[in-house]
């Protein structure tokens, strides 16, 4: 989950990505790409989560 944003601040040290992702458009990806990234994580909880057992005693 955290890769591409990680690749990301790397590639942030050159100035021609800064420019690039400084556009209107730049940010509309930036923020696309954050919102696919929480919906997957959400996606990921939601398959992974454990069923819930049934009591035997109560």
């Amino acid at each position: 989950m955290a890769a591409p944003w990680a690749v990301l601040l790397l590639l942030a040290t050159r100035g021609s990505t800064l420019e690039a992702y400084g556009t209107p458009a730049g940010a509309v990806v930036l923020a696309v790409g954050a919102g696919a990234s929480v919906l997957a994580y959400r996606l990921m909880l939601t398959i992974g989560r454990l069923p819930q057992e049934q009591r035997v005693l109560r």
